[in-house]
């Protein structure tokens, strides 16, 4: 009887959730053909991808970026944006390896371009070195340093 009674609390329950999904008439957005190459490069967008460059190839235009674990390989396009704190006008030939950097690339045709590079800036390094050498700290403490909650 117990049974009965849940079961049929539970059907009753499903109905009305599945009526009321179902008057919820999806909303469709309209969209525009993008006009511009600005555009089209958003539409694109794969997104972006943040870490240090492992490998840089200029012959073939390509940058590897790595954030343990992953590593991507971007083509460089020819009119992608170099964004370096203090230089204007940046080029391929001013990245580094080990620059920390955030790239924004498309996804064409599996091939992932790369559309703008930043490198981060000398404040995030400071800020990086910190947060690693405050976790070097707590996972190895300095056992003649007295303890902060003594």
């Amino acid at each position: 009887m117990k049974l009965r009674t849940i079961m049929a609390a539970a059907e009753v329950s499903l109905a009305s959730l599945a009526f009321s999904c179902a008057q919820q008439a999806p909303v469709r957005e309209s969209r525009s053909r993008p006009e511009s190459a600005q555009e089209i490069s958003a539409a694109l967008s794969a997104g972006s991808f943040v870490g240090d460059i492992d490998k840089i190839n200029k012959s073939t235009g390509m940058v590897t970026v790595q954030h343990w674990p992953v590593s991507k390989s971007f083509k460089v396009a020819q009119d992608c944006i170099i964004i370096i704190p203090d230089k204007a006008d940046a080029k391929l030939d001013d990245l580094r390896i080990a620059d920390p950097v955030v790239v924004s690339y498309a996804d064409v045709g599996g091939l992932l371009v790369a559309n703008r590079i930043e490198r981060r800036s000398n404040e995030y390094l400071k800020e990086r070195r910190d947060r690693e050498q405050r976790l070097e700290d707590m996972i190895n403490p300095d056992l003649n340093q007295p303890s902060p909650n003594r």
